[in-house]
């Protein structure tokens, strides 16, 4: 998806556009219902800090000279309330029979068509991954907190929430 930089080098800062919504994004029907049955149990247990999702980036085969990323603010609760049930068979499909979050709504994340810029109906947080290494080449590490949802207690590269 992010290859399309000339001559596959990666991007340099003046042609990344970053634009942030101020408001988030809907989600479908059926994911909401989902999402507030299961907000309660994670409310009690964890902060609701702030977050962004990816809602588009320009594709690999767009004739645009930049790569343009457009993100939505998404609580942590609004996320981590499906989460935990990705793979579990809580939704329904067309034919009427059981199917994961991942089954309905994986294989649209970031699809795209003739005329949109992409879509995502899946709320997930974006973060930017980042090697620190030293003068003296060493890697800086860290220990996540004991108290996060997500893989608390490992060690881990640095790296920023946007």
């Amino acid at each position: 998806m992010l290859t399309n930089s000339e001559g596959f080098k990666g991007w340099s800062p003046s042609e990344i556009k970053t634009t942030v919504l101020s408001s988030g994004l809907p989600i479908p029907e059926d994911l909401e219902r989902l999402q507030q049955e299961k907000i309660e149990s994670i409310k009690k247990d964890y902060f609701n800090s702030s977050h962004y999702r990816l809602a588009s980036l320009t594709p690999s085969f767009s004739d645009l000279g930049q790569l343009e990323v457009v993100l939505a603010p998404v609580g942590f609760h609004e996320y981590y309330s499906l989460t935990p049930f990705f793979d579990e068979p809580l939704l329904s499909s067309i034919d009427g029979s059981a199917v994961s979050i991942r089954q309905k709504y994986g294989n649209t994340a970031l699809t795209y068509g003739s005329t949109d810029r992409g879509s995502n109906l899946i709320p997930s947080p974006i973060s930017i991954q980042c090697i620190i290494v030293t003068a003296d080449n060493q890697i800086v590490l860290m220990q996540r907190s004991s108290s996060v949802a997500f893989y608390p207690g490992h060690w881990s590269a640095a790296s920023k929430k946007l």
